[in-house]
């Protein structure tokens, strides 16, 4: 007697949204508008084996999803990728104290300005590791780097001058406290993108960013943030850290899209893992660290369910606000690309000291067994920890639904709440989890028009406000 031949079912997630039914087929990143009959079989047959003689019509159907014969592809990754990007700490000193701040004052342990000879060396390094690759970014950091002007202008012409058949572009992560027409007028030359750091509301920006003399820091930066953009300097991004579990989220987002700038962020907050007397008098940080942490990630997931319905409404008004979060979903959904890791952290960019010792990521500085090597130093052997932080290696992340929208996660976050850069932290797999749904379901209420418009506005901006880092 001939045995049945049994056939393998790609992976899918099926959910349901206001009386409607939704399947995501995971690996081809599609998804599809079922309807409940349909979802209740797919529900039923989901994780178990599979034939055509037992199914019979089944069959067709499931083809038409695309779900049959799945298998696992996995993709092999090199042994080292080569650095293309690279977080300059020129400073480790800051005029303000950033009562969350993961440097601790920005000073991450070690307080001091980096030398011209160590920046200069620094990029000289940066051009060697990136090996054939031809575009290359450098982000000046701290601290504030600001405080330390002069060198961030020699920089930039050493580089120009060193940069050879590279194309070297220049990012800048300031507190915008320090920003004049002098600094703005170099920035719009130069067309550095500029990140600032600003918490949207005053009682926000006061409270946990004030000067290092205790003066509020909030009237300044609003001041700075609309001569930056008054300027036309075009690379403008602000973000905003939320730490206060009580805040209104909307509130916050709607300050933000009220700067007028175009592109922005929120981002959920992470204890530093540096020793820090401000840290410790965080509420929130406490209940992350034990877990408790159930009503902030209620708001959080009502924050996001919120921007997802304002954000379909307002591409339906043709008056889109930009979403960083929805706009990535989205994305992925229309070309299918997978996310492999969260961020190259580790890999195609890292974090250079004001010593010269190279981290993972800016968040890593100053802890000394993250530490890399150094720009005279560096063997490629130490990016092996972090291209194996894959999701497919990553046992939650392998079956998770959200996976290839996601990456695993920050892996500073992981390290600092879960204890390790592998155990994906869980505020924020339920925060991507919900955002994914979200995403498929506004995906299906789009028509052609709304997508076309959508797409070209994504692909305008590259980013946008939204819960994401």
């Amino acid at each position: 007697m001939m045995s049945m031949k049994k056939e393998q079912l790609k992976d899918y997630h099926l959910f349901s949204h206001n009386n409607e039914y939704y399947l995501l087929n995971i690996d081809d990143m599609t998804s599809f508008n079922i309807d409940k009959e349909e979802y209740e079989i797919l529900n039923k047959i989901k994780g178990k084996p599979f034939n055509r003689e037992t199914y019979g019509d089944l069959y067709i159907y499931l083809s038409l999803l695309n779900l049959i014969n799945g298998k696992s592809n996995i993709r092999k990754f090199p042994a080292a990728f080569p650095v293309i990007n690279i977080m300059l700490n020129i400073t480790q000193d800051c005029n303000l104290n950033c009562r969350y701040c993961y440097g601790v004052g920005g000073e991450y342990g070690s307080k001091g300005y980096m030398s011209r000879e160590t920046a200069c060396k620094s990029v000289d390094w940066l051009i060697s590791e990136s090996g054939h690759m031809k575009n290359l970014t450098i982000t000046f950091f701290g601290g504030e780097p600001l405080l330390n002007f002069t060198l961030i202008e020699e920089v930039i012409n050493y580089g120009k001058a060193k940069k050879g058949e590279k194309n070297i572009t220049f990012g800048i992560v300031t507190n915008g406290t320090i920003l004049n027409d002098e600094i703005i007028k170099f920035l719009k030359k130069h067309n550095i993108r500029v990140n600032v750091s600003f918490d949207a509301l005053p009682l926000l920006q006061n409270h946990y960013r004030p000067f290092k003399n205790g003066g509020d820091s909030y009237e300044i930066v609003r001041k700075n943030i609309s001569k930056l953009i008054a300027s036309g300097v075009e690379n403008i991004n602000i973000t905003s850290m939320v730490t206060d579990e009580n805040i209104n989220f909307k509130e916050v987002r709607d300050a933000l899209i009220n700067t007028g700038c175009r592109t922005m962020g929120i981002h959920s907050p992470s204890p530093p893992m540096l020793k820090s007397n401000e840290a410790e008098n965080i509420e929130i940080f406490n209940k992350i660290k034990s877990g408790k942490v159930k009503k902030y990630t209620e708001r959080l997931i009502l924050s996001i369910e919120e921007e997802g319905r304002d954000w379909l409404s307002s591409i339906k008004e043709r008056n889109l606000f930009h979403s960083k979060l929805f706009s990535d979903i989205i994305k992925r959904l229309f070309t299918g690309k997978k996310r492999e890791y969260f961020c190259m952290a580790g890999k195609k960019m890292v974090n250079i000291a004001i010593s010269g010792d190279i981290y993972p990521c800016h968040r890593f500085n100053g802890l000394n067994h993250m530490k890399m090597g150094h720009i005279e130093n560096f063997n490629a052997k130490s990016q092996k920890r972090y291209i194996e932080n894959h999701i497919s290696g990553i046992s939650e992340c392998s079956i998770c639904q959200a996976r290839y929208f996601c990456g695993g996660g920050c892996i500073y976050d992981n390290l600092v709440v879960e204890g390790s850069i592998d155990k994906p932290y869980g505020v924020w797999c339920d925060m991507m989890k919900k955002a994914v749904e979200l995403g498929v379901v506004i995906h299906h209420q789009l028509n052609e028009n709304d997508k076309d418009y959508l797409k070209r506005i994504i692909s305008e901006s590259g980013s946008g406000v939204g819960f994401y880092r």
